[in-house]
C-alpha cells in the first residue's frame, strides 16, 4: 500500500537531505547531526529558554543606548547651574539644546551606517560594533572638562543608538519563532526604558558622570556579550553560507533535529525566486518592489507621528516637562516615577503585544496620548492650580500610553515588515529619517515652549497624537502571530487583504 500523506512527510524528514553549500565542495551530510539531535531531544522548553537567552544577550546591547536617551534630562539642569565642569561660564538656552539635540544629529548617521553593515557584516558583527562608539563617549562624557568633549561625547554615544537602532530589532524578529517574535521584540524597549530608569535614578542621587561611567560599563558588558551570540540564519541563508546557517539555526533553537531541519528548509524556500539584491543595479530594482516601498512608507509615516507627538520630548526634557506641566512634587522624583512607569508599562507591552496585536495597541496608544495632552494643555490654560493632581495624573497617562504604542511598535515594526534581504537598507534609512525628525522636535521644543506657551505645545502632541490613531486605524498592518514570509507575502499582493475585526 502507497504511505499516506503523513506517513510521506515523516519519510522525508527521516530522508538525509543534501544542498549544496556554496561554503564548500562537497554537500552537507546530516549524520552528526541527527546523532546530536538523538542525544538532545528536541525540546519546546529547551528552545524556548535559548531563545530567552539569545533575546536578553541581544537587548543587552539596548541598555547603554537607553541610558544615553536619558542623559541629557539628569545632566542638563546641573550644566545650568553650574556650567561646564571645571569651568565658571554657564550653560545657556541654546547650548542647553544642542547638549539636549546633538545626539540626533549623529544618531542618523548611525542609522545609515548600519544599512551597510547589517548587509555587509552582518548581524551579529553590527551588534558588535555598535558598542564601540558608545563606549567611547560615555567615557568622554564622563571625564569632560570642556564644551567640546561634551559634544563629542554626545556624538558617540548618539552614533550608537543609530547603530542600535535597527539591528537589535531585526537581529530579534530573524533568530525568533513567530510566536514568541511579539514578546522578545519588546525586550529591547524594556531594555531601553530600564537604561532610561537607570540614568534617571543615578542622577538624581549621584554627580550625572557617576551615570556616565555607568553607561560606558553596560556598553562593555554587551560588547562581550555580543560576540558569543550566533549569526542571523537568515543572513547566512542570503549569503549562500547554507552549512554556516544550518549550524546556526541549531544553535538557536538548542540542538539540532527534525524541525530544525523543516524551518532551515523553509529559510530556503524562502530565499528561491528572489532577485539578487548584492550590487547597485539590483538593489535598484528591488528596491522598486512593494514588498519595500510599501513598509517603507508606512513605517515612516508612523515614525513621523511617533515622533512629532513629543514622546521623546518627554524622555530629553523630563525635568523641564514635569516643571512645565505644573506637577507640585520633586522635579528628580518625578522624573523617576516616569522612568518607572515606562519600564513597567513597556514589560506590559511584551505581553499585550502577543494576546492583542500591533493594530489595537497603536490605536489604544494614539487615543490615551491625545486625551492625557489635550486635558492637560486645557487644565494650563483655563484651570491652572484648581486641580494639583492634574498635571501629575496627565503626565503619567501619557507616559503609559505612549508606552503601550507609540513608543514601541514602530521600532518593533522595523524587524517585521521589510523583506529579509532589504531588511538592512530599510532598517537603515526609516531609523535615519525617524532621527532626523526627532531632531527637529528636539531642537525646536524650547523655540515652540516660548511661541505657544506650554499649553499649547501639549494641544500640539494631543493632536498628532490623535492624527495617528486615524493612521494606525486605516493603514497599518497586523503582524502579531505571521511569519515573516507570510508578511512579505502580503505586501507583494496587488489588493491588500481583509484586516482582521479589532480585538481589544
Amino acid at each position: 500500500m502507497p504511505p499516506t500523506p503523513a506517513e510521506a512527510a515523516e519519510l522525508e524528514l527521516e530522508t538525509d537531505y543534501c544542498p549544496v553549500d556554496s561554503d564548500h565542495d562537497e554537500p552537507i551530510t546530516y549524520k552528526s547531526v541527527d546523532s546530536v539531535a538523538g542525544q538532545h531531544p528536541h525540546s519546546t522548553l529547551r528552545v524556548t529558554l535559548v531563545q530567552l537567552l539569545i533575546a536578553l544577550g541581544t537587548s543587552l546591547s539596548m541598555l547603554s543606548p537607553g541610558m544615553a536617551l536619558g542623559f541629557s534630562a539628569v545632566a542638563l539642569p546641573t550644566l545650568d547651574e553650574l556650567g561646564i565642569p571645571g569651568k565658571v561660564e554657564p550653560f545657556d538656552e541654546n547650548t542647553a539644546s544642542w547638549f539636549a539635540s546633538i545626539s540626533n544629529i549623529a544618531t542618523p548617521v548611525g542609522c545609515l551606517a548600519s544599512a551597510w553593515t547589517l548587509e555587509r557584516l552582518g548581524r551579529k558583527w553590527t551588534l558588535v560594533l555598535l558598542n564601540v562608539p558608545c563606549v567611547l563617549g560615555w567615557v568622554l562624557l564622563a571625564s569632560a572638562g570642556s564644551l567640546w568633549q561634551l559634544f563629542a561625547g554626545r556624538v558617540g554615544t548618539g552614533l550608537a543608538v543609530g547603530l542600535a537602532s535597527a539591528v537589535t530589532n531585526v537581529y530579534m524578529a530573524e533568530v525568533v519563532q513567530p510566536h514568541m517574535r511579539g514578546l522578545l521584540l519588546c525586550w529591547n524597549s524594556i531594555s531601553i526604558a530600564l537604561g532610561i530608569l537607570i540614568v534617571y535614578v543615578l542622577g538624581s542621587a549621584f554627580p550625572w558622570q557617576v551615570a556616565a561611567w555607568s553607561g560606558a560599563a553596560a556598553a562593555t558588558v554587551a560588547l562581550l556579550v555580543s560576540l558569543a551570540l550566533p549569526e542571523s540564519p537568515a543572513w547566512l541563508v542570503g549569503r549562500g553560507r547554507r552549512s554556516q546557517a544550518e549550524r546556526s539555526l541549531a544553535a538557536l533553537r538548542g540542538g539540532a533535529g527534525p524541525n530544525v531541519r523543516v524551518e532551515f528548509d523553509e529559510l530556503l524556500r524562502a530565499q528561491q525566486g528572489k532577485p539578487d539584491s548584492q550590487g547597485w543595479r539590483n538593489l535598484s530594482k528591488a528596491l522598486r518592489t512593494p514588498q519595500f516601498w510599501k513598509p517603507l512608507l508606512i513605517l515612516n509615516v508612523f515614525f513621523f507621528f511617533q515622533q512629532a507627538s513629543g514622546v521623546y520630548v518627554v524622555i530629553f526634557y523630563a525635568v523641564d516637562v514635569v516643571q512645565e506641566a505644573g506637577v507640585t512634587m520633586d522635579k528628580y522624583l518625578a522624573t523617576v516615577l516616569i522612568g518607572v512607569a515606562r519600564l513597567v508599562a513597556t514589560a506590559g507591552v511584551s505581553v499585550a503585544m502577543s494576546r492583542c496585536g500591533r493594530r489595537p495597541l497603536a490605536i489604544v496608544s494614539g487615543l490615551g496620548m491625545a486625551a492625557c495632552m489635550l486635558a492637560l494643555a486645557g487644565h494650563l490654560q483655563f484651570a491652572e492650580g484648581a486641580a494639583s493632581w492634574v498635571p501629575a495624573t496627565a503626565v503619567l497617562g501619557y507616559i503609559l500610553t505612549s508606552t503601550l504604542g507609540l513608543l514601541t511598535l514602530p521600532w518593533v515594526m522595523v524587524g517585521e515588515l521589510f523583506p529579509a534581504d532589504l531588511r538592512g537598507v530599510g532598517g537603515g534609512l526609516t531609523t535615519c529619517n525617524a532621527y532626523l525628525i526627532g531632531f527637529v522636535v528636539l531642537k525646536a521644543y524650547p523655540a515652540m515652549r516660548h511661541a505657544l506657551s506650554a499649553a499649547g505645545l501639549f494641544l500640539v502632541y494631543g493632536l498628532v497624537a490623535l492624527l495617528s490613531a486615524a493612521f494606525t486605524l486605516l493603514w497599518l498592518p497586523e503582524t502579531a502571530g505571521k511569519t515573516l514570509a507570510q508578511v512579505e507575502q502580503n505586501f507583494a499582493r496587488r489588493r491588500a487583504t481583509p484586516r482582521p475585526p479589532l480585538a481589544i
